[in-house]
C-alpha cells in the first residue's frame, strides 16, 4: 500500500484519524501533509493498529517525510499492538518512523505494545515542536516491551517545559537509544 504526496485535512479535528494500517506488508506513508486531523482520545493522524487477531500482520511499515500540523488525537503517529496481534512464528517487524515533522497539538509518536513481543523498530530523524510529549513509550495501564527498537537523532522542542521533553513512559518501557 502506498499513501504518498497527499494533502490530508480533517478541517476541524473531528475525525478518528487520517490513515489506518490494520494489516499489511510494504506499507509506505510518505511525504504527506496532515492538518487538523483527529479529535481528542482518537488514535491520531496515522494509526498503526492491527485488530487483535493472529492473522493481522504488520511488516515493513514506513512512515517517513510527513508533516503533521495542528493534529489532535492521542498522538500524531500511534503504534498500538494489542494482545494476540501477531502470527505465531511470524511476528510484526520493521516499523520505521523517520524524517517526520510534528508541530502543534498532540503527542508526537506513541508506542503501545500490549502483545509484549520484540518488534524491530526505527524512530529516527523526526522533529517535534509542540506543547505535549514528543515520544511516549507505553501506557499508564501496563508495562510495555520495546526490545529491538532504535530511537536516534530526533529533535524535540517542547513549548511547555512542564512536560517530559525526551521520552515519557507510562509503563516500564525499554528502548535502545543511540
Amino acid at each position: 500500500m502506498w499513501v504518498i504526496d497527499n494533502y490530508i485535512d480533517g478541517v476541524d479535528n473531528n475525525t478518528r484519524n487520517g490513515v489506518s494500517v490494520l494489516h499489511g506488508e510494504s506499507v509506505f506513508i510518505r511525504n504527506n501533509i496532515f492538518v487538523n486531523i483527529a479529535k481528542q482520545l482518537m488514535p491520531g493522524s496515522v494509526d498503526i493498529e492491527p485488530n487483535p487477531y493472529p492473522h493481522y500482520l504488520l511488516r515493513d511499515i514506513f512512515v517517513d517525510g510527513n508533516s503533521f500540523t495542528n493534529c489532535g488525537g492521542i498522538s500524531h503517529v500511534t503504534v498500538a499492538l494489542p494482545e494476540n496481534s501477531y502470527v505465531s512464528g511470524s511476528p510484526h517487524s520493521n516499523i520505521q518512523i523517520t524524517g517526520n515533522m510534528f508541530t502543534g497539538l498532540g503527542d508526537g509518536i506513541r508506542w503501545m505494545n500490549f502483545a509484549n513481543i520484540s518488534v524491530p523498530t526505527l524512530i529516527r530523524n523526526n522533529v517535534y515542536s509542540g506543547a505535549n510529549r514528543p515520544l511516549v513509550i507505553g501506557d499508564t495501564s501496563a508495562p510495555v516491551v520495546m526490545d529491538g527498537a532504535i530511537v536516534s537523532n530526533n529533535r524535540f522542542h517542547c513549548q511547555n517545559i512542564a512536560v517530559n521533553s525526551v521520552i515519557g513512559s507510562g509503563g516500564a518501557g525499554r528502548a535502545d537509544t543511540v
